[in-house]
């Protein structure tokens, strides 16, 4: 075999090229590292953004109900008390007792109606739709108030005023169980409803 010479130009060429490939592995390495590293962190920060707006919209959706709740309550403990005011109105015996009670049933029905358009701010679609297909019989209701009869000894005008009375509450009650549905199938509470517990 013989022995090449190499100049010594290849020969420092050689190296430096190799010390070159050398020399660039690591800082290539290094920079497909560092762009893994900001994927991650990309994909790391939009996994927590969207976190973050998932817990937010569920705290606001939480606290909105927390609201209606509370607002929902309030109305149905007024309809409550004004379905009680009904039911002493319809056993009332004398004048006197019937023009306090009426002044309170008329109180308790005024709040009811401003209640009425705080819910309004707040309901859903279908609350909404129940409050106004309503609103002709509960305005029927205000303007037709029957009045305890001059002659309460004539049992004739006394049955009328106790029947106008009893329309009323029947239709309280009704709406007030209507109102209930509505507001639980809004607020998705499902447990057994007020009639089936009854029963």
């Amino acid at each position: 075999m013989s022995n090449v010479q190499l100049p010594l130009w290849a020969a420092l060429s050689a190296a430096v090229v190799a010390s070159l490939i050398g020399a660039s592995g690591p800082i290539l390495a290094q920079f497909v590292n560092s762009w893994r590293e900001r994927n991650r962190e990309e994909i790391r920060w939009q996994r927590d953004v969207k976190a973050e707006s998932v817990r937010l919209a569920h705290d606001h959706a939480v606290r909105w109900r927390e609201v209606k709740v509370r607002i929902y309550g309030d109305y149905l403990k007024s309809l409550r008390d004004f379905e009680h005011g009904l039911a002493r109105l319809a056993i009332v015996r004398s004048a006197a007792e019937c023009r306090e009670l009426f002044g309170e049933s008329r109180r308790q029905f005024s709040a009811l109606s401003g209640k009425v358009s705080e819910i309004q701010l707040i309901c859903s679609v279908e609350m909404l739709s129940f409050l106004r297909g309503c609103v002709r019989e509960t305005d029927e209701l205000r303007r037709t108030w029957p009045l305890f009869p001059e002659a309460p000894h004539e049992s004739e005008e006394l049955v009328r005023y106790e029947r106008d009375i009893n329309l009323r509450r029947e239709f309280a009650g009704r709406y007030r169980k209507k109102f209930l549905e509505v507001a639980r199938e809004e607020l998705g509470v499902r447990t057994p409803k007020i009639l089936e517990v009854e029963k």
